[in-house]
């Protein structure tokens, strides 16, 4: 996760050429995955029956493309097309299939046809449990490690260290939604038995 993989997730191949048929298939992080475009790029037709004029309605042009467990984190990008504005939001339905576009705002100044893509990957599921943290907590969802810090004991630094481990464990554990404070379950290994604490 991190650095470069969404932007190479998101190198077009068949999305947007069908004579050059690449997929490239990787795993994200939940926060990476808000980024990646799950399926064909220009994947719906926004409509501008005025010219120069607003975005009137967005529709998709495959119902359900794309796969399932799409979540929260999807999000719809309107851009090009001479004007500014436009905003929608994909209908989920709930088993995570996107089945439509919601327009929001129509924008103004649209001399073309803007094109509009989806966002935000998908979420697999583990043994067949979906990602939550809840499911992680409980021990159905079991694909984790923990997260280790280790510095040299006796130094100076080891203050610092000190420091970004409470950060870590105090707050941004928090933001990708598990502390160890939550957990119920634990592993004495990587990679071991998931088991109650």
């Amino acid at each position: 996760g991190g650095g470069n993989l969404v932007t190479a997730l998101n190198t077009p191949g068949s999305a947007t050429n069908p004579n050059n048929p690449a997929h490239l298939v990787s795993y994200a992080g939940i926060n990476d995955a808000a980024n990646v475009n799950p399926g064909v790029l220009a994947n719906a037709t926004a409509s501008v029956p005025v010219n120069p004029g607003p975005v009137t309605a967005i529709t998709l042009a495959a119902p359900g493309f794309g796969g399932t467990n799409y979540g929260p984190g999807t999000f719809v990008t309107v851009s090009g097309g001479g004007g500014t504005g436009a905003t929608a939001t994909p209908v989920i339905d709930s088993t995570g299939v996107i089945t439509g576009i919601t327009l929001t705002a129509g924008g103004s100044g649209y001399t073309g046809t803007p094109t509009v893509a989806i966002r935000g990957g998908a979420t697999m599921t583990w043994n067949g449990v979906a990602y939550s943290p809840t499911a992680v907590h409980e021990g159905q969802y079991t694909f984790w490690s923990y997260q280790l810090l280790y510095h040299r004991a006796g130094y100076a630094e080891s203050e610092i260290a000190t420091q970004i481990a409470t950060r870590i464990r105090d707050f941004d554990a928090a933001v990708s939604g598990t502390r160890l404070s939550d957990m119920k379950v634990e592993r004495t290994v990587e990679g071991g038995d998931v088991t109650p604490l």
